[in-house]
């Protein structure tokens, strides 16, 4: 299958999430079907690591429309948490083309360690996240 991955990338440092496929593949109701399994990569100053974490199909699909809303309006903001507190993101435009990004990752939900770190990225890579975003998206989608 397709390397299915989101990355934001800021000068060697990043957060990178790869889905490996259905969660509950054979899922007999709707909750079930749209779990997916994912690897979360992070590499922030001297820490890196990589933790498992079931991410829900309908966050990808929140996630392309508030990168795809960043690329029409560069003053936009996004403010995205997953359901079981893996991941929080809060990105900031400035409005010429520069994004902060505050990222908290949790390798166990809501009682695992927790790390805090911040990237920057511009506007030149937000088609690749929109992109690869797509890609996943249209890959699993939200039943």
């Amino acid at each position: 299958m397709e390397d299915l991955h989101f990355e934001i990338k800021d000068s060697g440092d990043f957060i990178r999430i790869d889905v490996l496929g259905f969660e509950h593949a054979s899922g007999e109701d709707e909750w079930d079907k749209n779990w997916l399994k994912t690897k979360i990569s992070v590499k922030a100053g001297a820490f890196s690591g990589s933790y498992s974490a079931s991410l829900r199909n309908h966050e990808f699909v929140t996630l392309y429309e508030e990168f795809s809303k960043l690329y029409d309006n560069l003053h936009e903001e996004i403010n995205f948490e997953c359901l079981e507190d893996h991941l929080k993101l809060e990105i900031k435009g400035d409005g010429i083309g520069h994004f902060h990004t505050k990222v908290v990752s949790k390798d166990n939900g809501y009682n695992g360690a927790e790390l805090t770190y911040y990237l920057d990225f511009d506007q030149t890579f937000l088609p690749e996240i929109i992109q690869s975003l797509e890609r996943i998206v249209k890959s699993y989608p939200a039943v």
